[in-house]
């Protein structure tokens, strides 16, 4: 049975959301909490689809036997296994998101160990039970994926912004921003824990630097972006996080810190160990730079089609070894 407790233990969950950040080394968000799961070795994780479909039952009767329409986490005290279960069937992404960093905060807290339960479900809890275990999920997962320290640190005090940084409901959002609010006028300090200096630095580079594109939502982490540099865009979202711009608008071929393909964009010769910058086979200049070499000259990287601080075009989309970032090729029905 449970120990007796009157209230939840706040102090214990966000120390351990705290330590997990450390230990998975977070410094970006949202966090990968299929990735986060897979590096325990007592914890399998499967969605209601897969559940409904060995079964060979509804995802509904799955929510009915499961007795949640989120997700649950069940725990076999013979095995020492855990099993998670999510609803990957709900209308959105966020939700499925906090589900998975509340389970993760059962798993981490011992629930099922401290009440000897294999689920934790009114059915099978008293209501006392039930809630100090939810309330204490609840609280790891704000800390684990919305860090108040780190929110306060850097100052962002949109519940917006805060929605779209770190991958969560406007709802979650709020809560942790009033939730920080009101920590501020009992005289709570959010001081950075030590062990996430290392944490919080890189994510402090990454909303110094990180913007996306409004117009072809590009993600960039680079200094004195002025200007996209996939479609030339002037106009950034800070707080949002769009797509890898090397993935969605990949280059040719991959080029060194200086610009200097590793492979001739045009012949395709990989035999380019020597100075210079043009093919020893085909001539081609092998350098994606500024085309304003007179007063620019920025060394760019392999996908670029412009000019990230000035705009001008790149070499490689001059010599057409780029398309526009919206080329869509014509098929002739023949």
């Amino acid at each position: 049975m449970m120990k007796t407790r009157i209230k939840p233990n706040y102090k214990k969950a966000r120390s351990l959301a705290t330590k997990a950040l450390a230990e998975h080394n977070i410094h970006d968000f949202p966090i990968d909490m299929i990735s986060v799961f897979s590096s325990y070795s007592d914890v399998k994780v499967l969605t209601y689809s897969e559940m409904a479909k060995k079964g060979n039952c509804s995802v509904e009767e799955i929510i009915e036997i499961n007795s949640s329409e989120d997700g649950v986490i069940h725990y076999c005290g013979k095995r020492k296994k855990y099993m998670v279960i999510y609803n990957d069937t709900v209308a959105t992404k966020e939700r499925v998101y906090w589900t998975l960093a509340h389970e993760f905060g059962h798993y981490l807290l011992k629930h099922h160990e401290d009440s000897n339960r294999s689920s934790l479900t009114r059915n099978t809890l008293s209501d006392a039970e039930y809630d100090i275990y939810e309330v204490e999920a609840n609280f790891f997962a704000r800390f684990f994926i919305t860090p108040p320290s780190i929110i306060w640190a850097i100052n962002m005090n949109n519940s917006n912004q805060i929605s779209s940084y770190f991958g969560v409901s406007y709802t979650a959002a709020n809560n942790t921003r009033k939730y920080i609010v009101e920590s501020l006028k009992k005289g709570i300090i959010f001081g950075i824990p030590s062990i996430l200096n290392k944490c919080y630095s890189q994510f402090v580079q990454r909303i110094n630097h990180g913007k996306t594109c409004v117009k072809c939502n590009s993600y960039f982490e680079i200094e004195n972006l002025k200007q996209c540099s996939i479609c030339n865009g002037t106009v950034f979202n800070k707080y949002k996080k769009g797509e890898n711009s090397m993935a969605k608008y990949p280059g040719v071929v991959e080029v060194d810190g200086k610009g200097r393909a590793k492979t001739c964009p045009k012949c395709e010769n990989e035999e380019l160990d020597f100075d210079g910058n043009h093919c020893n086979v085909c001539s081609t200049y092998l350098v994606n730079e500024c085309s304003d070499t007179n007063y620019c000259g920025t060394f760019l990287s392999w996908n670029a089609r412009y000019c990230h601080k000035c705009g001008n075009p790149s070499t490689y989309l001059n010599n057409n070894h780029l398309k526009e970032w919206d080329y869509k090729p014509v098929y002739l029905p023949f």
